[in-house]
């Protein structure tokens, strides 16, 4: 299958060992900015914090997430400090590191791979078998670590556990290792808004670039920047509209965190790309 553009709007085929360094600098960059954002939506989603919740009855829906996100951030302010919205931010980068790393290393290599059959750099096909195999490899190595992060975000007062290692050691001894992997089969489904996400993110990237050539008037690192940060954007906002439960009272800080976590992993991560491949 031939590439329907010309070779500069294709990506290069830099070698997994790039992938896999630019995927683990975009990772730990996005975890350290979006922390309170994931901690917000984290809290948001968990039992733990119904209470805080409005009736629907009483407001509309968008004023019901806007309200319940003020309550929230004014609960973890007041009995946390500041310090609570960096809450797990250990793991998360833990787990972020190896997760973009695994992540981009599957899926660069599963596309060089897939222009070996003869698939064109921009074919959807190759990004979207290449995103499940991501995701697939991603969520398998790393639950143990999102589980963990989890536990501790929501473990608000710490009067379970008293660090990582505690957690660890007592989710084992009270649940087994089966423990660490709980919520597993829920993590593969999620690979359907990895390879969604993806593959729009490859597809918008390419028409970007092309829109903005053909205007002219940008140097090639400004159209780069502007056709990545636009394509990672618009295909996270699209991917969240269309996988996210929209019943769920945590839809407004997730996409307050994913949509500019999107821009900022994959920003890094092209940036990178650039840097150390071909």
């Amino acid at each position: 299958m031939r590439s329907k553009y010309p070779a500069r709007y294709t990506h290069l085929s830099p070698s997994p060992s790039v992938h896999l360094l630019a995927g683990a600098s975009g990772g730990i960059v996005t975890a350290v900015l979006t922390s309170p954002l994931d901690v917000l939506r984290t809290r948001l989603q968990s039992d733990l914090y119904r209470s805080t919740r409005t009736p629907a009855r009483l407001v509309t829906r968008p004023a019901q997430h806007l309200h319940e996100t003020a309550l929230i951030i004014r609960a973890i302010h007041s009995l946390e400090g500041w310090r609570g919205f960096f809450r797990g931010l250990a793991p998360s980068i833990a787990g972020v590191v190896p997760a973009t790393a695994i992540k981009f290393y599957t899926y660069g290599s599963c596309k060089s791979f897939g222009t070996t059959l003869g698939y064109g750099d921009d074919a959807a096909l190759l990004h979207a078998q290449a995103a499940v195999a991501a995701g697939i490899a991603t969520a398998t190595a790393t639950n143990p670590i999102w589980l963990i992060k989890t536990r501790l975000q929501l473990d608000k007062n710490t009067q379970q556990y008293r660090n990582t290692i505690d957690c660890v050691r007592k989710v084992v001894a009270q649940e087994g290792i089966k423990g660490l992997y709980r919520g597993l089969s829920a993590s593969y489904l999620g690979t359907v808004e990895t390879a969604l996400h993806l593959v729009l993110y490859e597809q918008l990237k390419i028409l970007y670039r092309k829109s903005l050539n053909d205007t002219g008037g940008l140097n090639e690192e400004l159209s780069h920047w502007i056709s990545t940060s636009g394509a990672s954007g618009s295909a996270k906002c699209a991917t969240v509209l269309l996988t996210y439960p929209h019943e769920d009272r945590g839809l407004i800080p997730h996409m307050a965190r994913s949509i500019p976590s999107a821009v900022i992993t994959l920003g890094v991560y092209e940036f990178a790309l650039r840097i150390m491949g071909p």
